[in-house]
């Protein structure tokens, strides 16, 4: 069903919730490959970045370009917060292979306490701001007591629960690719089911230009929430129709406000310049939706691509065989509740060291890992006394039963068959196991 474009403004103006805001979209190469010291990663920027975007993603790499906005770093542990997110590389060396994991959460929300406690806030200053336009605009009219007792109660907690639907179905489009109209629909049964229109209304904005259309939905509107007959209705709001009256009022109110001095002063501390221009209207409506409520926040398509010498054992990520390397895709933005997430985990076993003393490969992929994990876990005494072990096991007929004998020299089983701790019983088994 394509939906009438005129029902968005009509609903805009009814709420003084939603302003259309475009979309930036930024796309995002990432090409990783393990290194001696870390993890070499590559990223390529491609869209219309800001030149702060671009500085701050340079000051994450140390400022190593390759060309262009294409930067280079190596790093282990914590990777660079690049796209927006959190990333994790762990790699641990052993004389029976390496171990590497890899986790990357890019995108998505975190904190979902805190988003919904943003989105509240900004909803109630928004319709404390539309409470005191009423005020300034119609001083203590008797005939709109009933449309304030609307909006400082009922309209208050509609809108929280509507700006809501609004975060949910806005996710849910993206991560699912409805076509918008689908998440347009969403919303107008949200407000059919709570009252505000009506399912015949829809069909009377078949002409995008059409004003009157919308003028008598949004009397109609006001008009059930105030008690009073449409024909008042549209008599004490018709001047504000007049997209330039409407402006002018709004902005004339919001310099009476504290919302207006407290971004006044905001920005002169951002542009360190205390004759800066005043903020207007449109800075109010940018702080609190466009940044803090985030419904209409930047788009990522992001590409991964990590380099992998054998092929992972556990990852989420599309293998290749024939370039040994896994793919990821996808796309996000500040304001999608769940991420992007990769992962994989895969394993270099030591061949020649295996062959030497094993006779053959004994640990490969996950035991492998499980393997270089528990080695990483020794403290210094321990450590050394296994890797003397180790260089000591030969491919003959002993080596399974010195295996099964080896225990660390302070956790030998006692005479009365007492063992309290034995750190050795996980590596026994792994070894023994690959046999």
């Amino acid at each position: 069903m394509q939906l009438p474009k005129q029902i968005t403004f009509s609903l805009v103006i009814s709420f003084v919730l939603l302003f259309v805001f475009g979309c930036e979209e930024y796309e995002y190469l990432i090409e990783m490959t393990p290194v001696e010291n870390g993890l070499q990663r590559k990223i390529n920027c491609m869209g219309d970045f800001q030149p702060e975007q671009l500085k701050r993603i340079s000051e994450l790499y140390n400022n190593k370009k390759i060309a262009g906005n294409h930067f280079i770093g190596v790093f282990e542990g914590k990777l660079p917060d690049d796209v927006g997110g959190a990333g994790f590389y762990s790699r641990i060396s052993t004389e029976m292979g390496t171990a590497h994991t890899y986790s990357e959460r890019f995108g998505g929300k975190d904190d979902l306490k805190k988003t919904i406690g943003e989105i509240s806030d900004s909803v109630n200053k928004i319709v404390n701001f539309f409470c005191g336009w009423l005020d300034y605009e119609f001083g203590h009219d008797p005939d709109l007591n009933k449309l304030r007792d609307f909006c400082q109660n009922r309209l208050r907690y509609d809108a929280e629960n509507f700006a809501l639907n609004l975060w949910l179905c806005k996710w849910q489009a993206e991560i699912v690719e409805n076509e918008s109209s689908d998440f347009t629909m969403q919303l107008i049964h949200h407000l059919i089911e709570h009252d505000y229109i009506e399912l015949s209304d829809i069909y009377n904005f078949n002409d995008s230009n059409n004003n009157e259309q919308s003028k008598k939905l949004i009397c109609k509107i006001l008009a059930k929430k105030s008690g009073l007959t449409e024909e008042i209705v549209h008599k004490k709001f018709n001047r504000f129709f007049d997209e330039k009256i409407f402006e002018k009022s709004l902005n004339s109110y919001y310099k009476t406000t504290s919302i207006y001095k407290q971004l006044w002063e905001k920005k002169k501390l951002e542009e360190s310049d205390p004759n800066t221009e005043p903020p207007d209207f449109d800075d109010f409506i940018e702080d609190e939706i466009k940044i803090h409520f985030n419904i209409w926040s930047p788009v990522h398509k992001i590409q991964v691509v990590i380099k992998c010498t054998e092929e992972p054992f556990e990852t989420n990520g599309d293998w290749d065989a024939n370039d040994l390397k896994l793919t990821w895709s996808g796309t996000v933005n500040d304001n999608i509740i769940i991420p992007l997430h990769v992962y994989c985990f895969w394993s270099n076993p030591d061949k020649a060291f295996q062959q030497e003393h094993f006779g053959k490969i004994i640990l490969s992929n996950q035991a492998l890992t499980e393997y270089c994990a528990w080695q990483a876990n020794l403290d210094e005494g321990k450590a050394k006394q296994w890797s003397q072990f180790l260089k000591t096991l030969k491919p003959d007929d002993s080596l399974k039963s010195n295996i099964e004998k080896f225990y660390f020299s302070d956790e030998k089983p006692t005479k009365a068959g007492r063992q309290p701790k034995d750190s050795a019983k996980k590596v026994r088994e792994l070894l023994l196991g690959g046999l």
